[in-house]
């Protein structure tokens, strides 16, 4: 595969006839030319380079979608365990499960059997979604392309693009538990005043739900389909005429993607306050099934009992989740500096995400008013 069949009538035997610098350049030129022809034949018809990206793409950064749903919906109890109980052999069961029910049984088997599971060594605290990575094997002569650096990049984006998926599910769990348990309540005798209170404070759940979709939907957006999915064509579009083109067409690939998804350095503070936001999230998450599993207590009680005080219960519940919101408000608008900051000199796509989270400038309006307050609320300065 890799030796050059001679032309036909072409004898390789005898020296090459140079008669001059210019001939010899000539020669040399032709002989890069087929060589590379043939390297680049081999890399993408014979070993599938390609098709290789478009598994690590589907896989390791989650564009297939539903594969990716099933294996979150099947992973959910084993990932929601410490860290150091989750085990490889159970995730590849689950990960096999996600690709026999979803579209990706369809995908060709070389590459299915190619997709494999890390996991990560665990720190303290940590559970399962913390530690778990997918994995795609490399073997050469495609390792060239996909350099050990090069897939630490892409893991790099799995940690990323999956914490955002975990959070996006978690959220939507939410609103199912939200309105289990409020059919739950309609069925309990409570007091008017009791349920008005109760009611307020469920109220403040959804307000503050639906206020984290939002913004967790349009940067699950802006990163698929803007930064993904505009760094993939840009990659498959490009002239692939030597070995070098196409590392180098890559590497521009993972710059674009890790530029775009906030994993440089230059956007590290960016990165900081969608992490910041994404604790918050998974807080206000926790918070919730705790004021449902207080309520539910409080109701399930003996008549009588003086077990719980609901109205205290629920005043403390509602003054947490305001806190919560408050915190989220004054994140979002910190990350909307963040932002700001970087748009003028990195193109229009961080603009168009800035638009989408504060469309109605709620946030601006927000945190404008708040350091209003913190300059008025200042001492003024001593005088002699």
């Amino acid at each position: 595969d890799w030796i050059l069949p001679p032309k036909d009538g072409e004898d390789t035997s005898r020296p090459v006839a140079v008669s001059s610098v210019a001939n010899l350049e000539n020669a040399v030129d032709l002989a890069w030319r087929r060589t590379s022809k043939q390297l680049v034949s081999l890399l993408m018809d014979k070993y599938k380079t390609l098709d290789h990206a478009l598994a690590i793409r589907r896989y390791l950064l989650l564009a297939q979608g539903d594969f990716v749903q099933c294996l979150i919906d099947l992973a959910t109890k084993e990932l929601s365990q410490d860290a150091g109980e989750v085990y490889r052999h159970n995730m590849i069961s689950l990960v096999d499960h996600a690709v026999r029910q979803s579209n990706a049984q369809y995908h060709d088997t070389e590459m299915l059997e190619r997709l494999d599971v890390k996991i990560l060594t665990p720190s303290q605290g940590e559970v399962g979604w913390d530690v778990f990575q997918l994995d795609y094997a490399v073997t050469p002569p495609i390792d060239v392309v996909f350099t050990p650096d090069a897939m630490r990049q892409y893991h790099r984006a799995f940690s990323f693009l999956w914490r955002l998926r975990r959070v996006s599910h978690s959220l939507s769990q939410c609103w199912g538990d939200q309105v289990a348990f409020n059919h739950q309540l309609r069925r309990q005798s409570i007091s008017v005043r009791q349920m008005g209170t109760i009611q307020m404070t469920l109220h403040s759940c959804y307000l503050l739900r639906n206020e984290m979709l939002h913004w967790i939907q349009n940067l699950q957006s802006y990163v698929l389909y803007e930064v993904l999915e505009h760094s993939w064509q840009g990659f498959t579009s490009s002239s692939f005429v030597d070995l070098d083109a196409i590392v180098a067409s890559h590497e521009v690939y993972l710059t674009r993607l890790q530029e775009g998804a906030f994993l440089t350095p230059k956007r590290s503070l960016l990165l900081a306050a969608i992490h910041r936001l994404l604790d918050l999230v998974m807080t206000f998450v926790a918070t919730q099934e705790n004021i449902h599993a207080s309520i539910t207590a409080e109701h399930m009680a003996p008549a009588g009992s003086g077990v719980f005080d609901t109205d205290r219960a629920t005043l403390l519940e509602r003054y947490s989740i305001d806190q919560l919101s408050s915190a989220f408000t004054q994140q979002i608008g910190e990350l909307l500096l963040a932002l700001d900051a970087v748009t003028p000199g990195h193109g229009p796509e961080l603009r168009y995400l800035s638009c989408r989270l504060d469309y109605n400038e709620f946030y601006s309006v927000t945190a404008s008013r708040r350091r209003r307050r913190t300059r008025m609320s200042r001492p003024p300065p001593a005088t002699e």
